[in-house]
């Protein structure tokens, strides 16, 4: 069965409730911007597969 919190561990959902609303919003922003480097790197990734 999945917990609640989404299978996320106790502490990791705790650590984020003791954040401010400024610290969340960075956090948001950075997650946002590796998110953007991931992505890109998938698609270089793909497209030098494809382009073989």
């Amino acid at each position: 069965m999945k917990e609640a919190n989404g299978g996320w561990p106790a502490e990791s959902t705790t650590q984020l409730e003791k954040l401010s609303k400024a610290e969340l919003i960075e956090l948001v922003r950075l997650y946002s911007k590796l998110f953007l480097a991931v992505d890109a790197f998938w698609y270089l990734a793909v497209k030098e597969i494809v382009d073989e």
